[in-house]
């Protein structure tokens, strides 16, 4: 089932501890980043799907993109030391099933949005400063596997002599819908820079 990522915010913020209080957020210094910059960053949004046998086999995907929908909501986050932190720090808390770190209201005023705008799957971002940013986004994607499936045996003679049996085996294609969560850091040099992105799941 497909995630929304500003809900998933919003829950963490309201209902889990804060972060620890040795790590100060600061609104003043963070908010000019999504605001007072002449910077963007823009690219498209897509998945490619791996059906591989055998998890990390394919060593050259050749399926096709599949292009995140319009109206697919990107997060992008300033990558400060602040967020980086609380970034870090959920990771492995995910890894062990404890409880997310939130964040303060005032954090979630730094934190831009956007949407797909088109069928092609593309984005953009801008009044950035430079500055390195985590973007966020998740989607669905059809993902294709397949079964291998043993519906028989034939037996080999030798006269009338039974010398073994192979099995019949018919392969079965399926397709469903996974989802794509991609994460990625993007870093703006210069002052107005436009930065390409592609956010893409190719796993």
């Amino acid at each position: 089932m497909k995630i929304c990522i500003s809900l998933y915010l919003s829950l963490v913020f309201l209902t889990f501890p804060l972060l620890a209080q040795d790590i100060k957020f600061d609104k003043e210094s963070t908010l000019p980043f999504i605001k007072d910059g002449s910077s963007s960053i823009y690219g498209s949004v897509f998945a490619r799907d791996n059906t591989s046998p055998i998890k990390g086999m394919a060593v050259l995907n050749m399926n096709p993109k599949q292009m995140a929908r319009k109206g697919t909501e990107i997060i992008l986050i300033p990558y400060t030391d602040y967020f980086k932190f609380w970034s870090k720090e959920n990771k492995k808390r995910s890894k062990k099933g404890v409880e997310p770190l939130t964040l303060p209201e005032e954090a979630y005023e730094c934190i831009a949005k956007t949407e797909v705008k088109d069928d092609e799957g593309n984005y953009s971002f801008s009044g950035l400063m430079p500055g390195k940013y985590l973007l966020m986004t998740n989607f669905d994607y059809d993902h294709t596997y397949s079964v291998t499936r043993t519906e028989g045996y034939v037996n080999s003679y030798i006269g009338n002599m039974y010398i073994g049996s192979s099995p019949i085996e018919r392969i079965y294609h399926y397709q469903t819908q996974s989802l794509a969560y991609v994460e990625k850091i993007v870093e703006i040099k210069n002052e107005g820079e436009r930065v390409k992105a592609d956010l893409k799941r190719t796993k």
